[in-house]
């Protein structure tokens, strides 16, 4: 009796579900529970770190439109493992910073990654592989990113707790990282006549 084997298109969704989870889930919606320490050590105020998110949402705005016309010019692999190498390490290195202004500067190239990775290459890739069910397939993996955010904002907030959020960054940047890589360089393909 032949074995059946899982679809390849099944793989695309585990790899969307694994980048929203760490492009959205945790670089996006985990960034603001670090504010509250940040301003406290830097003696400003949350309001003034809020500007960086503005900047962030400006250039993650600009880079959706930007990237998307990427996705047919460049490998998907490397356009991916590119923006999310550079997103987890905006993320991570903020815990170097001193003064606000360096969150500014951060908040491009922060932007620019999180454009190219949120929600915008998981609903090309599905609507690549699928033909069927695509609404149910596109629904579980971009609710993987609110999934994924209710699970490590609680764990980002311990680890700010127990060992100071510049050290909490680092390693949230490298936890996105974690789910991020395995998606970016072995699972995800933009087409199915990209893999024969």
């Amino acid at each position: 009796m032949k074995e059946k084997k899982l679809h390849r298109a099944w793989w695309m969704l585990v790899g969307c579900i694994l980048l929203q989870a760490g492009g959205t889930g945790t670089l996006s919606n985990c960034n603001a529970i670090f504010f509250s320490s940040i301003s406290a050590e830097l003696g400003v105020s949350n309001g003034v770190m809020s500007l960086f998110v503005t900047i962030r949402t400006i250039f993650t705005a600009l880079a959706v439109g930007g990237v998307t016309m990427l996705y047919k010019k460049v490998n998907l692999r490397v356009l991916l493992t590119g923006l999310s190498l550079l997103g987890c390490g905006c993320f991570a290195i903020q815990g170097l910073f001193g003064e606000i202004w360096q969150w500014y500067l951060m908040a491009i190239p922060f932007g620019v990654a999180c454009g190219g990775l949120v929600t915008v290459p998981a609903t090309i890739v599905i609507n690549n592989w699928f033909h069927k069910r695509v609404g149910l397939v596109l629904g579980i993996a971009l609710c993987s990113s609110g999934i994924a955010g209710a699970v490590i904002a609680p764990l980002c907030s311990a680890m700010i707790t127990a060992l100071g959020w510049r050290v909490a960054a680092a390693l949230t940047g490298l936890l996105a990282l974690a789910l991020l890589l395995p998606a970016t360089l072995f699972i995800l393909r933009l087409t199915p006549p990209g893999v024969g």
